[in-house]
């Protein structure tokens, strides 16, 4: 199977094409051809994050994972403008992460605010169709973000997603509320973060899959796999690439399916996601790869 030589799609993905000696995706010749602007988006970015001289100056999602932190400090300390932290808890973010929540905000002197919505129907819709939640998941948390931010008289919330919206970091949602996805103009590399972090005293909680947050998204991924043969973060992982966020050799790593333990099984039923048929093909797929490793 052709694979790109440069992000890691393959050709059920994008249409490859060998250029040069090299085999090359239709999304990485795109983005060869129509770079980014970088430093435009940070102008854009600066212009949104103004101090409006208010209790607050815009909402920033805090998950409690590394993205979401770093954007916290980048928020304060370079753009200097005071952020209300609001995690939806979704009833299925790990301690460590809630943990790193209160942790950082406390250490950089943010007001926190934690609203508790159960996504369990996102999730056991997921299962049960064999597909990503993450869709659906970001969208009920934007929404609920939005209803904070115009509730308070504000008309922006600030993301720690690490992509741009194709050459821009902002994006105008319903209401006049600007989305603002901070980290998109540094391309900062993980070990540029893994600095930052260390700063904040973040501790990175033992999820598989790429998040340091989600309990779901690793279980989800293996079910996914199960019937499909591939990652759903697959395209997103390969964006990371393409952008230089992050190295090829660990990106190919990642769209692997992930192992998971009977740990993390017992805590999806204890936090209510009771899917037997699912948790046991899950408990199929863990019992195979322990035999493979043997």
């Amino acid at each position: 199977m052709l694979r790109c030589s440069i992000c890691v799609l393959d050709e059920r993905f994008s249409k490859i094409e060998l250029i040069d000696g090299r085999y090359i995706c239709r999304e990485c010749l795109i983005f060869i051809k129509y770079p980014p602007d970088y430093d435009k988006m940070l102008r854009e970015v600066e212009e949104v994050l103004s101090r409006e001289g208010n209790n607050y100056d815009c909402i920033l999602g805090l998950s409690g994972g590394k993205d979401s932190c770093v954007a916290l400090k980048i928020l304060v300390e370079r753009f200097r403008v005071k952020p209300l932290a609001v995690t939806v808890d979704t009833g299925f973010i790990d301690e460590v992460a809630m943990d790193n929540c209160r942790e950082i905000t406390d250490r950089l002197g943010v007001d926190w605010k934690i609203v508790k919505e159960n996504f369990i129907d996102i999730y056991r819709e997921a299962f049960e169709r064999f597909k990503s939640p993450c869709r659906k998941c970001s969208r009920r948390i934007l929404s609920i973000l939005r209803l904070e931010a115009v509730k308070r008289g504000l008309n922006v919330i600030v993301s720690g997603h690490e992509l741009p919206f194709g050459h821009s970091a902002i994006r105008l949602m319903k209401g006049n509320v600007k989305l603002v996805r901070i980290l998109a103009p540094f391309k900062m590399r993980e070990s540029e973060k893994e600095k930052i972090l260390r700063e904040l005293g973040w501790i990175k909680p033992e999820l598989p899959g790429y998040t340091t947050n989600c309990l779901v998204i690793g279980p989800a991924i293996v079910n996914f796999y199960n019937m499909h043969g591939y990652n759903f973060e697959i395209e997103r992982i390969a964006a990371l690439v393409r952008h230089g966020l992050l190295e090829r050799k660990k990106a190919l790593k990642l769209i692997e399916k992930p192992k998971i333990d009977e740990k993390l099984i017992k805590e999806l039923e204890k936090r209510g996601l009771k899917l037997e048929k699912f948790i046991n093909d899950l408990r199929d797929s863990l019992l195979c790869d322990d035999d493979q490793d043997n």
